[in-house]
């Protein structure tokens, strides 16, 4: 985790800890590219402009084919935003923060991958340096 001092309200000193940038850049580049991706499916190089965006973008002769269509393509575009949102915030998602009056941290429990990918966006919870009483670090995958 990377470490950085910052001051506080009143000059009181904190200590924020981030999660590596490597990893939300990895992360952000890759759902840019599955959304982009996807956009060529559908894709004929002999069609005309009409049948490609057609059969790429949104699909017009049809309600069914239309809404799947429609959905398709705000999966996409959510992949493509939050990866640009994941490469324009890599340095500003905090795990963890100290300062003179205890710690902070993200409590990230065991839950399915939809829930645990959604962690991040959980508070940070505070705990008082009286209270910690033994730490240990426990190795896991």
């Amino acid at each position: 985790m990377k470490r950085r001092k910052s001051v506080a309200k009143g000059s009181q000193i904190c200590i924020n800890y981030y999660l590596p940038n490597w990893r939300s850049i990895i992360i952000g580049i890759v759902l840019i590219i599955m959304g982009g991706s996807t956009f060529f499916i559908g894709y004929v190089p002999n069609d005309s402009f009409k049948e490609n965006f057609s059969a790429m973008i949104l699909y017009f002769k049809d309600v069914f084919r239309f809404l799947i269509s429609l959905f398709m393509l705000l999966l996409r575009l959510a992949f493509i935003i939050e990866g640009f949102l994941l490469l324009s915030s890599n340095e500003k998602i905090i795990r963890a923060r100290t300062d003179k009056k205890g710690l902070y941290f993200k409590r990230i429990e065991k839950k399915t991958g939809s829930t645990w990918a959604l962690a991040e966006l959980d508070p940070l919870v505070f705990v008082p340096y009286i209270q910690i009483v033994n730490i240990r670090i426990i190795e896991s995958n």
